[in-house]
């Protein structure tokens, strides 16, 4: 975001190992997970937006497959479904008096 924080995060899928400069070289891997924190970017909808944008980039050019948390296939309606919850968890957190991003939602979710 504008203040420097991770919006959303990658994860080498079921590896050990992180992702490095030096480990992407030479690395294989069966995947990369997405991770998107909802507590802790302040707009979660548009920075799920911009993932979801990010993972399919990657997927055409690593000539991939986008897939769910179970490795199933994940359609446009999947991807909408998901962003429909971003968008109910974030509500639900306003209407707490929890502002995603904010001081009190990172000393929360931290």
């Amino acid at each position: 975001e504008e203040t420097g924080a991770a919006m959303y995060t990658l994860q080498n899928y079921k590896q050990e190992e992180p992702f490095s400069v030096e480990s992407l070289r030479k690395m294989t891997t069966p995947g990369v997970v997405f991770v998107l924190d909802v507590p802790r970017v302040s707009d979660p909808v548009r920075v799920f937006d911009q993932m979801r944008m990010a993972a399919k980039r990657m997927t055409k050019t690593l000539e991939g497959v986008l897939v769910d948390d179970n490795r199933r296939p994940i359609t446009d309606t999947s991807l909408a479904a998901i962003r429909a919850q971003v968008q109910v968890t974030a509500t639900a957190l306003r209407e707490a008096h929890i502002d995603p991003g904010g001081p009190r939602a990172l000393r929360l979710f931290g």
